[in-house]
């Protein structure tokens, strides 16, 4: 497998400070994806975080946090207290888990996301863009819990 980024690159991005564009942001009903921009620390260093709410279950949630010049996903969580995920050295994670980026196994790997606490929407993507670094995070909008 080709190597896309190094290691110590993945890790500097990751923990880099990123500002997003907008002030606010509404997230996705089931079925669909919300996409925020963000910003690291000079104009070259664009990141995406795709949000992701499930059809059928609607406590299933993926965030996704890439660099957009090249598509790689750095960080993704997966929420759905009946995930399952196997592991390149067959370990299984049962329940909600990271991936991460590791180099020369993209995000193959997942640890179990301990440190989420339930399935609110918003507090999780509040959780995702802490451990994305994303400083002054916008304001959260769910219209499921409107309705």
């Amino acid at each position: 497998m080709q190597t896309l980024l190094s290691q110590a690159e993945a890790i500097r991005l990751l923990n880099m400070l990123k500002k997003a564009y907008e002030d606010s942001l509404t997230l996705p009903v089931s079925r669909k994806i919300t996409t925020l921009q963000v910003q690291g620390d000079t104009k070259q260093d664009l990141f995406r975080i795709n949000i992701y709410r499930g059809a059928i279950n609607a406590q299933k949630f993926t965030f996704n946090g890439m660099i957009v010049k090249n598509d790689i996903t750095l960080l993704r969580l997966e929420i759905n207290k009946n995930g399952r995920h196997r592991n390149p050295d067959g370990n299984i994670i049962t329940g909600s888990h990271w991936h991460q980026y590791c180099e020369g196994f993209d995000t193959q790997f997942a640890f179990p996301a301990t440190d989420i606490d339930g399935y609110d929407f918003v507090d999780t993507t509040l959780a995702f863009f802490e451990k994305f670094h994303v400083i002054d995070p916008p304001q959260l909008f769910d219209q499921m819990s409107l309705s």
